[in-house]
């Protein structure tokens, strides 16, 4: 079953871009899913519109329950998305096509608690992504994480900053 924006449960909204087309693609969640009567854990999904704002296709990662969409961009005619796993203790960098066909999909690993936020394209049809490692080690603290994507979800490059709190 599809997860659905504009079902009868909770639909969050977390970020939003375009293509060159003026196409507006939107990211987040929904406890909708087709064919149910009653609200479900969040699933992540993608909505696109056109420049009107009808509605042309949506598309969610039903099995991954009580997640959502945490960036998303545009990049080299693709449009990509991280989702932010509180169960993987992880992330997940997706690529779709215009059309909403899935090209690939990445797990992106940390030591402990690695989340991925904002991203942005590159000039070669890549994403850079902006992310924290949180950790314990002597108190507490949290790595700031900033990497290169390549088109083929290959990490290019990445560096951090440590944080203490």
């Amino acid at each position: 079953m599809e997860a659905l924006f504009g079902g009868q449960w909770q639909d969050y909204y977390y970020d939003v871009t375009t293509d060159s087309s003026n196409n507006i693609y939107v990211g987040g969640s929904s406890t909708s899913l087709e064919g149910s009567t009653s609200s479900t854990s969040s699933r992540p999904i993608i909505v696109k519109y056109n420049s009107s704002g009808t509605l042309l296709w949506q598309r969610s990662l039903t099995y991954l329950v009580g997640e959502s969409v945490s960036g998303i961009c545009f990049s080299g005619g693709f449009l990509y998305f991280n989702i932010t796993s509180n169960n993987l203790s992880g992330s997940i960098l997706v690529k779709y096509d215009s059309s909403g066909v899935l090209q690939w999909q990445k797990r992106i690993y940390g030591i402990q608690s690695f989340y991925t936020g904002r991203m942005k394209p590159d000039t070669s049809g890549g994403v850079f992504l902006v992310g924290r490692e949180s950790f314990e080690r002597v108190g507490y603290g949290q790595d700031i994480v900033l990497m290169n994507v390549n088109s083929s979800g290959s990490l290019v490059w990445w560096t951090m900053a440590r944080l203490l709190l």
